[in-house]
This record gives C-alpha cells, sequence and structure tokens, in this order.
C-alpha cells in the first residue's frame, strides 16, 4: 500500500480520536455540573424537607395527614405532645385512636367538595390522649390529592386551658350574680322588714284587744251565771238581769261586731308576712344551677310583693298576667334576678323624677309562639338617645357616682342571652316613659349571643 494512503488514514485517525477525546472530555464535565446540580438540588431538598418539618413541629396546632383508610400518614410534634405518643408511635395508627369517631364520620359523610363541611370547620370534640384521658380540642378537616392519592389533613388546637377559663369566667359571673343578689336583698332588707312590722302591728293591737274583749265578756258572763238562781229553791223565777249583775246588751252588740273583724284583719296580717317570708325564701335560695320548669307568673309575684316597699312610695304597681301560660325552662334564681332588677330600675326611673304625683310600673307576662315575654314599663324620665346603645354595657350606668356598679342590665343581658337564649330589648320614649321587653324560650333554650 502506498505510503502516502497509510498517513492519510492515520492523519484522520488521530482527528477521530482527538475530536473524541475532546466530547468525552466536554461530556465529562456536562456530568460533573449536573452532578453538582443534583447534588445541590438534593441538599436544598432536604434543607427544605427539614425546614417544613421544623415548621410542622413548631406550629401552634395539631396537624395529622391520614390516608383514604383513615390510617394516620405523619403527624407533627403538636399532636405527639398533647396525646402523649412517642416521635413513632403515631404513624399506622387509625385517626380514630386520637379523635372521635362519630365527628369523623360525620364529616367524611358530608363529602369534602360539600360547601356544607365549612358549616362543619373548628368543631369542639374530645380527643383521646394515649393514657386513656380526654381532652378538648377545636377540630377541622380538609382533603388534599398527592400522587392522584386521597389524604385528609386534620387541623386541631388543643382547648383545655380555654375551657379551664371559660369555667372559671362562669364561677366569677355566677359569684356576682349571687353577690348582686345578696347586694339587693341587703338594700331591700328595710323595706322587707317594714312590710312585715305593719301587719305585726296590727295583729298585735287586735290580739290585744281581743283579750280586752274577751276578758270583759267573760266577767259579764260570769256575773250572769252567779246570779241566774236564788237559794230558795229549784223552783224559784230567774232574777231580773239589771245594770250591775246582769249582761249588758250593748257591749255584747259590740264585740259581737269588732272580734270577728279583729280575728279577719289578724289572720290577714298573718297571710301577708307568709307570702313575704315565702317571697324573700324563694328569691334569696342560692338554688340550683340547672335549668328546671318555672311557673313565671308565681315567680314575678314573688318578686313584686319582695319589692314592694322599694316602689310603692313612688309609684303604683299593676300586674297584668296571661292565665295558663307554659312553664319556662331556666334557673329560677336567675329568673327572680332579672324581674328584680327591671322592676328597680323603673322605680328607680320615676324616683329620678322628683314629681309630685306618684308613677305607675306595669309587668306582663304573655306567651309568643316558643316564648314567654315579660314586659316591665314605666313612667319614668326615658333613656337619652345618646346612652341608649351602652345600656347593656359593663359598668356603664347613668346613676351618680356611688348609687350605681353599672352592672344591673349588663347581668341582665347575661343571664337572659347568654345563659338562656333569650332576647332583651327595650322602648324608650324622653320624658314618657321606657318598656323592657324580656323573652325567655319556653324549652331549654341555647346560648346566643343575639339581642332582638
Amino acid at each position: 500500500m502506498d505510503s502516502t494512503i497509510l498517513e492519510k488514514r492515520l492523519a484522520r485517525e488521530r482527528a477521530a480520536r482527538s475530536e473524541a477525546e475532546r466530547l468525552l472530555e466536554s461530556k465529562s464535565a456536562e456530568l460533573y455540573e449536573s452532578g453538582q446540580e443534583l447534588r445541590k438540588t438534593a441538599e436544598e431538598l432536604v434543607l427544605q424537607s427539614s425546614q417544613l418539618s421544623a415548621i410542622l413541629d413548631s406550629a401552634l396546632a395539631g396537624m395529622c395527614l391520614a390516608d383514604k383508610d383513615r390510617k394516620i400518614v405523619r403527624a407533627n410534634a403538636y399532636v405527639h405532645r398533647v396525646f402523649g405518643y412517642g416521635a413513632d408511635e403515631l404513624c399506622g395508627r387509625s385517626l380514630h385512636d386520637i379523635f372521635d369517631i362519630g365527628y369523623i364520620k360525620s364529616v367524611q359523610a358530608i363529602g369534602f367538595e360539600s360547601a356544607s363541611l365549612s358549616d362543619r370547620t373548628g368543631d369542639e370534640v374530645e380527643g383521646y390522649a394515649k393514657d386513656g384521658s380526654v381532652v378538648p380540642i377545636e377540630l377541622s378537616a380538609s382533603e388534599m390529592f398527592l400522587d392522584d392519592q386521597r389524604y385528609t389533613l386534620w387541623i386541631f388546637h388543643d382547648i383545655t386551658k380555654r375551657k379551664a377559663q371559660e369555667a372559671e369566667r362562669e364561677q366569677l359571673e355566677e359569684d356576682l350574680r349571687q353577690a348582686q343578689k345578696l347586694e339587693a336583698l341587703g338594700i331591700l332588707a328595710s323595706g322587707v322588714a317594714h312590710e312585715i312590722n305593719t301587719p305585726v302591728q296590727f295583729i298585735g293591737d287586735n290580739l290585744r284587744f281581743l283579750e280586752d274583749a274577751f276578758s270583759e265578756l267573760f266577767a259579764e258572763i260570769g256575773a250572769a251565771g252567779g246570779d241566774d238562781t236564788v237559794a230558795d229553791g229549784d223552783d224559784a223565777p230567774p232574777r231580773e238581769a239589771d245594770g250591775n249583775t246582769g249582761t249588758d246588751s250593748s257591749e255584747v252588740d259590740y264585740f259581737a261586731s269588732e272580734v270577728p273583724e279583729a280575728i279577719q284583719q289578724s289572720l290577714d296580717g298573718v297571710s301577708r308576712i307568709a307570702e313575704i317570708v315565702a317571697a324573700v325564701r324563694e328569691f334569696s335560695h342560692p338554688g340550683t344551677k340547672e335549668k328546671s320548669p318555672l311557673n313565671i307568673n308565681t315567680a314575678v309575684q314573688s318578686t313584686v310583693t319582695l319589692s314592694t316597699n322599694h316602689w310603692k312610695y313612688v309609684a303604683d304597681l299593676n300586674t297584668d298576667f296571661e292565665e295558663n301560660l307554659p312553664e319556662v325552662m331556666c334557673v329560677p334564681g336567675e329568673f327572680n334576678q332579672v324581674i328584680l332588677n327591671l322592676i328597680v330600675n323603673a322605680a328607680q326611673a320615676i324616683e329620678g323624677l322628683e314629681a309630685s304625683e306618684k308613677g305607675a310600673i306595669t309587668v306582663r307576662t304573655k306567651c309568643i309562639g316558643d316564648q314567654v315575654e315579660v314586659t316591665v314599663s314605666d313612667t319614668g324620665g326615658g333613656i337619652p338617645s345618646h346612652v341608649q346603645s351602652k345600656m347593656f354595657d359593663p359598668f356603664f350606668t347613668t346613676k351618680d357616682v356611688g348609687k350605681g356598679t353599672g352592672q344591673g342590665l349588663s347581668l341582665v343581658h347575661a343571664i337572659v342571652v347568654k345563659k338562656h337564649g333569650g332576647t332583651i330589648s327595650f322602648r324608650t320614649e324622653e320624658g314618657v316613659g321606657t318598656s323592657f321587653f324580656v323573652r325567655w324560650p319556653i324549652g331549654a333554650g341555647e346560648e346566643t349571643r343575639n339581642v332582638a
């Protein structure tokens, strides 16, 4: 073979090898750069995963991811901490181990695509710790799809502390209501004493009159009985009664007229005292904190009786009770407190006018649908327009310094609206008077914050 041809072939082979080496070097550089980018991406993913885990574990809410079979796939540190499980103890366990199964089923029955689900988020349910204790939680749920697989995310807050604070606040409100009740009794004590003292005085006067009357009457009867016969024999005619030895018919007529009246007055006085004592006992008794059936008309009448001395010098009080009212489920002592506050406020509104004539207070009851309405109206000066929006605010009062705590209507509102699910409103006209309308659900009622 010609050497020239061999040299050309060798040159081509050398050029091809050089090009291959160049391409290999280039591809190696590209692979190295790609490897570096992949390593950097992997490091970033690891960092992001660590950051996400740190965020989830630092969150002040429990987050629990479950698969379609309600098996826990992942749970953050909050979940483990609240329910007392170790870091790896929850994965693979059922949601039913930590959440109320009834709630889980009800939410999933609604369907996560349903608009109704929003109504079920943030519900207060029971959670179950590893040691078997019950943990109050506020739970909500949402749905997601990862790699075409359906998952549910359950988010909750431990509300144990909030529940304890609510219980403490309710106890403080209860103590405040009881303190105000006792304060009201203290204010009315002198009036109650006066109301009892009046019938006691005329009972005493009547008893002394009866004592004197019967002493005289028996003396006259005794004197007359001693002279009915004479010593001459049983057949002798009786002596004629005279002014010294016979019974004075005018005194007998007088006693016959006055004694029954005195006895009746005394009985009326005893009944009045019994009525007042019963009203005091019913009002002041702590009673039960549970709701029970209450005869509204009887309860209102007792409160009217108890507060008599507070309004009788400034107003005439009239009642207009609808007969056969259904009983209302409520806390009796709290109902009495509401009516007393409204009656006392009405009396104070009239007293503030300093009018020469008495005003009027009217208390009405009637049934409206599934509620019983109690209305307390007065002919006071009305409520100024600039303070009407503040009437139920805590510590707000229109009374002079030292004469009002501003807790009366605030507590009335809390009792009626928050505790019994009722409504309270008022209608007022300056210079004419004010009417408060309180509606109590006939049933047990539910807590609400709406005011009619």
